[in-house]
C-alpha cells in the first residue's frame, strides 16, 4: 500500500476580516461592482485561507510536501513544472468571518499519465465537529513545455464583464496568500527554466474571479461548482467574463475567444 495513502496534514488559521479587506481593496477594479461592498466571506475566499506554511521548498519556490517524489519517497522522480489543473469546492455550511477553522489535508489520488503526475488533494475545512467546505484541487507534475490549446466552443455565450490582471496584481496575490512559487513573481525564472513568456496568473485567483461575476450573474450563492484551470493567464491579457449557460461560465481571451482560460461549471 503506498504511503501517501496515510497522509494527513492540518492547517488552522483564523478567517480575519482583514484579510478579506486587503483582498477587496487590492482587487475591487477586477470584481462586479456589487461585491466590493460585501464584506462577508464570499464564495471562493477560502482561497485567501488556510494556505500551508512549511519551509521545505521545490527548485521552483513552491512546497515540496506534495510533490510525487516526497508522496512516493521516489527522489529520482523530477517534473520540470507544476500547474494548477482543476477542482471542485462544495459548501454545506457558510464560512464566517473572524472564526478559528481547521483544514485537513490527504491525497486523494496519484496517478501518471504520459509524461505528467497527476496530484489529487482533498481538504476539508471544519469548525467544531462540523465539516463547512471540502474542496478538491488537481495539481499537475510534468516536464512538458506550456502550450496554448484553443477550444472549441458549441455555445459562444455572452460577454458579461472584463478583467485585466497586472504583473503587480499577480504579486500583491501571492503576498496575501502566502505563495512562495516563483512563477508568479520571478520573471526570469519563468522564462528562462519553465518556459513561460511572463509570471502567470494564480489559478485560484482567476477561479475566485470567475466566482464572483458568476453569482452576480446568477443573483445567488453558489453550493457546489467544479473548475479547470485550461490556459496559462499572463499579465495585461485583456480576458472577457463569458456567460455560456446558466451553469458555465468562462475567463476567456477578449481578441482570441476560443482560448479559454478558467471555465466553471455550476452544479448546485
Amino acid at each position: 500500500m503506498s504511503v501517501w495513502r496515510n497522509l494527513k496534514w492540518t492547517i488552522k488559521d483564523y478567517t480575519s476580516h482583514f484579510q478579506l479587506d486587503r483582498y477587496y481593496a487590492l482587487f475591487q477594479d477586477k470584481m462586479p461592482r456589487e461585491l466590493t461592498k460585501s464584506h462577508g466571506v464570499t464564495n471562493g475566499s477560502h482561497f485567501l485561507y488556510f494556505n500551508p506554511s512549511f519551509t521545505q521548498l521545490s527548485k521552483d519556490g513552491y512546497f515540496e510536501y506534495q510533490t510525487p517524489s516526497a508522496l512516493d519517497k521516489d527522489r529520482s522522480a523530477f517534473f520540470k513544472r507544476r500547474v494548477w489543473a482543476g477542482g471542485s469546492v462544495t459548501h454545506s455550511k457558510s464560512l464566517q468571518l473572524d472564526t478559528e477553522y481547521t483544514c485537513i489535508e490527504s491525497i486523494k489520488s496519484l496517478k501518471k499519465y504520459g509524461d505528467g503526475t497527476f496530484v489529487t488533494i482533498e481538504r476539508a475545512i471544519r469548525g467544531g465537529d462540523k465539516e463547512c467546505l471540502k474542496e478538491v484541487r488537481t495539481l499537475v507534475y510534468t516536464n512538458s513545455s506550456p502550450l496554448v490549446k484553443p477550444l472549441s466552443i458549441s455555445n459562444q455565450g455572452h460577454e458579461i464583464g472584463n478583467v485585466l490582471f497586472t504583473e503587480m496584481d499577480v504579486i500583491r496575490y501571492g503576498q496575501l496568500t502566502s505563495n512562495p512559487h516563483r512563477i508568479h513573481w520571478d520573471v526570469d525564472y519563468s522564462k528562462t527554466v519553465e518556459s513561460y513568456d511572463n509570471i502567470i496568473v494564480q489559478g485560484p485567483f482567476s477561479v475566485q474571479i470567475l466566482v464572483s461575476f458568476a453569482e452576480s450573474y446568477l443573483k445567488r450563492r453558489i453550493k457546489k461548482y467544479r473548475y479547470y484551470n485550461l490556459n496559462n493567464i499572463y499579465p495585461a491579457k485583456p480576458i472577457a467574463v463569458v456567460a455560456l449557460r446558466k451553469t458555465a461560465f468562462c475567463l476567456v481571451d477578449s481578441n482570441y475567444p476560443r482560448i479559454v482560460y478558467t471555465r466553471l461549471e455550476i452544479i448546485e
